[in-house]
């Protein structure tokens, strides 16, 4: 992230951007939930069918992808992401407030999904426009990067900025 990478966290990597950004990391689902929303479900096909709604954030990068405001996701955790701090924002949460989804407010392209779309690409086409977002980035990334030195680019040992260099959050 200190680089300006492209990152996509799926499952517990989507709670590892949270982590890394200094939020209070994760909390059991069960301390989140106010309604009888199931986040833990191992029914077959497991994690092939969407099992509950998340609600995307207009503005959103997750929004632009997906182009609904609404949509079905797989359920395969037992904990999440207690609070999302800056420069990251919630771009999605399910009904009963689990973060769902983040972004990075500053970064090209950090997004993290609770959820597992790979396994949904079947039942709700608009997850390959993630996958393909991503990879653009990547190789928007790579021709960004062509011809510098990566070791030099890399910020001190120790340094805890989550965003890139002369991008700043209020």
């Amino acid at each position: 992230m200190a680089r300006d990478l492209p990152v996509l966290g799926i499952c517990r990597g989507h709670q590892m951007i949270a982590c890394v950004v200094g939020g209070p990391c994760l909390v059991p689902v069960d301390q989140v939930q106010s309604t009888a929303l199931r986040h833990h479900v191992e029914d077959p096909p497991l994690g092939r069918r969407s099992v509950h709604p998340i609600r995307i954030e207009a503005g959103t990068r997750l929004h632009a992808l997906v182009g609904a405001n609404h949509i079905g996701v797989n359920s395969l955790h037992r904990q999440a992401v207690g609070q999302v701090a800056p420069p990251l924002i919630v771009s999605a949460r399910a009904d009963d407030g689990v973060v769902e989804a983040l972004e990075s407010s500053v970064h090209r392209f950090v997004l993290g999904v609770q959820f597992h779309p790979e396994l949904l690409l079947e039942e709700a086409a608009a997850w390959g426009r993630l996958f393909d977002a991503f990879v653009a980035a990547c190789r928007e990334s790579r021709r960004r990067w062509a011809g510098k030195d990566w070791r030099r680019s890399r910020q001190s040992p120790g340094a805890t900025r989550a965003y890139p260099p002369g991008r700043r959050t209020k």
